[in-house]
């Protein structure tokens, strides 16, 4: 098997250090001493919510927003892409993404392009929601709603009625665009009649005029849409990396994951983070050039990586497919490097190659992560301590049952992996790599994964190299 660069570093680190100070070796064999034996944890039951057309409940479901349009529009004779073609949807398979959340595919209007993606979800084991507004209609019955959905429900790719974005509600605004109390009707028929939903909701925000700041106002949002909506997860989104750099952002970020984690654990269900692919999201179709703040490769990882360390079963990729509005320029009719994973014009964006690299990951790892239950995070280094300061879930004294301390700038992620102890390790610095390392209580056998490879070790220390927001996963044997 071709070895990573990390692995090559690896064994450079272990025969250095194995002929120096060898209860320190982190490689095959170790030190030669004991095992260090730890009675296991009992065994926990994990919230994690999957589908079959993915590959069933032992895989990480990753939902690209927005999917296709029916192409009928053009620009100073640039004529867009045809969106349901192979090339674009085999596109959005090698980048990772294996649910296509929402689309602007409305059954109402284009029923055909809805089973034409669904044949396409089919062909890539994609699922796909369907979004269809009649169902809103307040005086549908539910047979007649039952009715209406049998005529896409049948398809294998089928997950679910897409039902609202960003639902506000009289104390808590936030996008708001839609009441969630006039949701209350279709939701229930939904849940009545056995189709799951997909609702994403709110982030909470920091300082914003129109949205409140106390944690307990946004808790009591996200319970009443997991009440009002039957929802089976909780997804939710603030997109964090744009002008403001610095510590707020990260402070916000951990936050929204530490209550959204909170909310899904009191009600036995995943929470679904997203992560930011760009920036410039140009919803009121503005003209004008790129100019602004990108989220580079380590702030992107490091957003999808923290949410994995942080007990995530589940990530959101804002935008997959860059809406032809988000690319409107100025000096030239689109630019379609400015956000989303595939560009207006059906090309790869950086963030393509950033999101293959980090779903290549989450697929060497998301067995462990889907049947793990978190116990809580570690934060090593100043910043990371300073940006979880008043995160509940904090493990204050940095140490887990094998897991002594952490030396270098990381978020430590502890999880109980059937009765064993598992780590996600995560270079916090989001522009440079560095060793991270993670000093144990004796010699200890372990697996870890990085960049989607997998090697065994045995030792009382292992020597993480990470590159830029980047992460691995220990899992004691």
């Amino acid at each position: 098997m071709k070895k990573s660069k990390y692995l090559k570093r690896v064994f450079l680190i272990f025969w250095v250090v194995v002929l120096v100070l060898p209860s320190f070796a982190c490689g095959f064999g170790g030190s030669g001493s004991a095992v260090l034996e730890i009675e296991d944890m009992e065994t926990e039951q994990a919230d994690a919510y999957s589908y079959d057309i993915i590959g069933g409940s032992d895989v990480m479901p990753i939902i690209g927003y927005y999917g296709p349009r029916p192409n009928n529009y053009s620009y100073n004779a640039n004529v867009l892409p045809d969106y349901y073609s192979d090339e674009i949807i085999g596109l959005f398979a090698e980048a990772g993404i294996n649910v296509i959340g929402t689309n602007f595919t409305y059954y109402t209007t284009a029923p055909s392009y809805v089973f034409k993606l669904l044949e396409q979800g089919e062909k890539y084991h994609i699922g796909v929601t369907v979004w269809d507004p009649m169902l809103l209609e307040g005086d549908n019955t539910p047979e007649e709603m039952d009715e209406r959905i049998n005529q896409y429900a049948n398809y294998p790719a089928f997950c679910g009625v897409h039902l609202c974005d960003e639902p506000g509600t009289p104390y808590f605004r936030g996008e708001g665009n839609v009441e969630l109390s006039s949701l209350t009707e279709t939701a229930e028929k939904l849940h009545q009649l056995g189709y799951p939903v997909y609702a994403n909701l709110n982030g909470r925000a920091f300082g914003s005029e129109n949205e409140p700041q106390a944690k307990e106002v946004y808790e009591q949002y996200l319970q009443d849409c997991v009440d009002t909506l039957k929802l089976d997860y909780i997804s939710y989104d603030r997109y964090i990396f744009n002008e403001n750099k610095g510590l707020n952002r990260a402070y916000l970020h951990f936050q929204n994951l530490e209550t959204a984690k909170k909310v899904a654990k009191e009600n036995s269900i995943p929470f679904w983070p997203f992560v930011q692919a760009g920036a410039q999201f140009n919803d009121a179709k503005d003209q004008y050039d790129s100019d602004g703040y990108f989220p580079s490769k380590g702030e992107y990882l490091w957003m999808g990586n923290t949410c994995l360390a942080y007990g995530a079963k589940g990530l959101g990729i804002f935008p997959m497919l860059q809406p032809y509005w988000f690319a409107y320029a100025q000096s030239e009719p689109f630019d379609y490097q400015r956000n989303g994973l595939v560009g207006a014009g059906g090309n790869k964006t950086r963030w393509f190659y950033y999101t293959r690299e980090l779903t290549a990951q989450i697929r060497a790892i998301d067995e462990v992560l889907m049947n793990s239950v978190s116990k809580g995070v570690i934060a090593a280094g100043e910043d990371a301590n300073m940006a979880m300061s008043n995160n509940q879930d904090l493990i204050a004294e940095g140490a887990f049952r094998e897991l002594k301390g952490v030396s270098g700038d990381a978020i430590v992620g502890c999880f109980n992996y059937q009765g064993k102890t598992a780590l996600y390790v995560v270079n916090y610095d989001v522009e440079y790599a560095q060793k991270i390392t993670l000093t144990l209580h004796g010699n200890c056998n372990v697996e870890v994964t990085q960049e989607a490879q997998t090697e065994r070790y045995s030792s009382d220390r292992i020597i993480l190299e990470l590159g830029a927001g980047d992460g691995a996963l220990v899992v004691f044997k």
